[in-house]
């Protein structure tokens, strides 16, 4: 395995990359066109602010929010580009997380319902190293290591378990069909060309699940097993992201991996 997630502080520094290029891409998307921060156009039906404050947070507060969400990211970046360490980019990481816990929240301040995995994912991975910047201490970047390697194991093994429990749907394929068919995320042609093949539709569905709960092992398997599992993982969010459009999934997911090898070097030594 390579040294790189031998060393904490450049697994945070590579970590916290990713987790930036994900938050300047979410903010982005959410940015444009300027019409998606509308009441009308979020997807809860309880967003409809109904006081002139609430009026004025949709859109224009949350649009300033994304803003110097957005500001906090490139901050970050363009410190470790130009190979700066001061204390504007360090606080920026944990800017950004603070800024990511609004949108997290219940109207009329946040937009629980419109905001996906990959926005809780990167809440939880720029708060939890965030601190570390300010704290120079291995046992807490260690700790904070820890956290994101345990948090998203247990992200895919709850997924996993949530489709198992209704394996009949997933692997007859109805589910994914229906995901596939879904207004917002779909692609119509791909469930039209799979509604064909109703057998591979199955097998697709199967091996998510399969997947989903196998993740997790990539924390105790030796090399090249655990990285295999989590070069599936990224084809898996790649995927989804071609297909269905959700392209911070890749990163929000992908940047808690060099997390698991960490922690897996911490286990197996």
């Amino acid at each position: 395995m390579n040294e790189l997630f031998f060393d904490p502080v450049r697994v945070r520094e590579l970590i916290c990359s990713i987790a930036c290029v994900a938050v300047l891409v979410s903010s982005l998307e959410w940015l444009t066109p300027s019409s998606k921060l509308h009441p009308e156009s979020l997807l809860a039906a309880e967003a409809f602010g109904s006081t002139r404050l609430e009026r004025l947070w949709r859109p224009h507060g949350l649009r300033a929010l994304f803003v110097l969400r957005a500001a906090c990211a490139l901050t970050f970046l363009a410190s470790v580009a130009l190979g700066m360490d001061n204390a504007l980019a360090r606080a920026s990481v944990l800017g950004a997380g603070l800024l990511s816990l609004p949108i997290r929240w219940r109207p009329p301040v946040g937009m629980l319902a419109a905001v996906d995995g990959a926005e809780h994912m990167l809440a939880a991975v720029l708060l939890a190293l965030g601190p570390t910047f300010l704290m120079p201490s291995p046992w807490v970047l260690q700790a904070a290591l820890a956290f994101i390697a345990a948090q998203v194991s247990l992200e895919y093994l709850a997924a996993g378990w949530s489709k198992a429990t209704r394996f009949g749907g997933w692997a007859r394929g109805p589910y994914l069909l229906q995901v596939f068919a879904n207004r917002n995320y779909g692609h119509p042609r791909a469930a039209a060309l799979l509604r064909r093949y109703p057998v591979a539709v199955g097998l697709m569905s199967s091996a998510v699940i399969v997947l989903e709960i196998a993740l997790p092992l990539a924390l105790v398997l030796p090399t090249p097993f655990a990285e295999g599992l989590l070069l599936a993982g990224l084809a898996f969010h790649a995927g989804t992201a071609v297909i269905m459009g959700l392209n911070t999934f890749v990163l929000a997911f992908s940047s808690t991996y060099p997390a698991i090898l960490y922690c897996r070097h911490l286990l197996l030594g």
